[in-house]
């Protein structure tokens, strides 16, 4: 069975960086962020990186602050990228300096976008080759065997799986 929102780490032997579904990806409650919160709280995660983009944020009804009343507002970070697009390198720069900065102090972090598939998958790629030594395609594999699709903009045709190589291979 599939564990709730999708959550789960990055690699096996992770223990810092997690992925996830949105509060509100197929939420059927009253207070899905409030539930995803608590979700998330009680797995002892202590920051959070959000994938979404501003559109997506309004229209889901996910309000950051929200996040930083639990995390406070120096443990939530947003880093927009768009649906079924790789980021480009300044993104996924500024998305990884969040999970180094989480990593360096010991505070394990959830990244999510909606579905926590494709964006999550490929920022968790990326996650592995840039600080903890796995080469692309290992990280892909990886991240691809937790459900995740980290080449889902490969498989959109929206890039090419040498731009995604490419892409990981760029913070290595």
């Amino acid at each position: 069975m599939a564990a709730p929102y999708r959550f789960g780490p990055a690699a096996p032997e992770e223990s810092i960086v997690y992925g996830s579904a949105a509060p509100t990806w197929r939420a059927d409650s009253e207070d899905p962020v409030g539930e995803w919160l608590e979700f998330v709280r009680e797995r002892e995660v202590e920051r959070v990186l959000c994938l979404l983009t501003d559109a997506q944020l309004e229209r889901t009804g996910i309000d950051l602050d929200r996040y930083r009343d639990v995390f406070g507002p120096g443990r939530v970070a947003h880093v927009p990228i768009t649906d079924h697009q790789l980021a480009d390198k300044a993104t996924l720069r500024e998305a990884l300096a969040v999970l180094e900065q989480a990593d360096s102090v010991g505070e394990s972090i959830v990244v999510h976008c909606l579905a926590g598939i494709g964006r999550t998958g490929h920022v968790l790629a990326a996650w592995l080759v840039s600080a903890r030594g796995y080469g692309p395609d290992e990280a892909i594999t990886t991240v691809s065997k937790s459900g995740r699709t980290p080449d889902e903009a490969v498989k959109a045709g929206n890039a090419t799986r040498e731009g995604l190589l490419g892409l990981l291979q760029s913070v290595a």
